[in-house]
This record gives C-alpha cells, structure tokens and sequence, in this order.
C-alpha cells in the first residue's frame, strides 16, 4: 500500500529523524505541528514547536512547548563550547554564504534536480494506520 492510497488519520513515522506525520485533507503534515495548530493556534514565523521529552513521536499536547529558534538552539546546544564571540562569527559568516548569488544558484540546482529526481529526502517511512 503506498503512502497515497492511506486513508485519512493515518499515521507515519520518519525511521531516519523521528517525526510523526498524519493524513489530513489528503496532505501529509507534521503531526506535532498539527496538534499545537489546532488546540492553540497558529505558530508563529519565529517559533518552533519543541518535544519537551525529545522524543518526536510523542505529540500529546502536554509533551509539546512553542519556543523562539534561539530559545529552542540553546536548549539543544547546552554544553557547547564556544565562545559568544565565536557563535557570533559562525552565524555572520553562514549568513554571508547564504546570500551570495553563486550559492543561491547551487542550491536552487540542487533543489530542482533533487525535485526532478523526486528525491525530496532521506526519510525512510514506516506507515502505520490509526
């Protein structure tokens, strides 16, 4: 059966990152973003939403926390061992590669040939019906 062909509220777990994503509306869409979605609203441009027990499959709405990127960043990244300065460094510098027209049009190449190829990923699915 192919992923498709499952009915509405189906279920599907990404093997490679984690995630749990449901069938809604014929759309498959990031089930933990979904829940927060409907019982609190919209998430804002900002934010993300977190897994406070970092387990991803794990959607019940007390399991998830809106956090800002850098609030969500420094949770992750507790323990690190960079300076300010240097974080502030990586950060300028990524941005600057970012922005620079030659690796623009690298990774827009990447994309449609990816897109062409349709290989949108490295996610490996296990489907699963509710």
């Amino acid at each position: 059966m192919t992923a498709r062909s499952l009915p509405e509220g189906s279920r599907r777990l990404c093997k490679t990152h984690g995630y749990a994503f449901t069938k809604v509306l014929g759309t498959w869409v990031r089930e933990h973003m979904f829940v927060y979605r409907v019982l609190f609203g919209d998430i804002p441009a900002d934010c993300v939403v977190h897994h406070k027990d970092e387990d991803k499959a794990n959607n019940a709405p007390a399991n998830l926390a809106l956090l800002t990127f850098s609030e969500h960043a420094r949770l992750h990244h507790i323990g690190s061992k960079r300076s300010d300065a240097t974080k502030q460094r990586l950060s300028s510098s990524a941005k600057d590669r970012a922005l620079r027209p030659e690796e623009r049009r690298l990774r827009s190449e990447r994309a449609k040939a990816q897109h062409e190829a349709k290989n949108f990923g490295a996610c490996t699915w296990i489907s699963r019906n509710k």
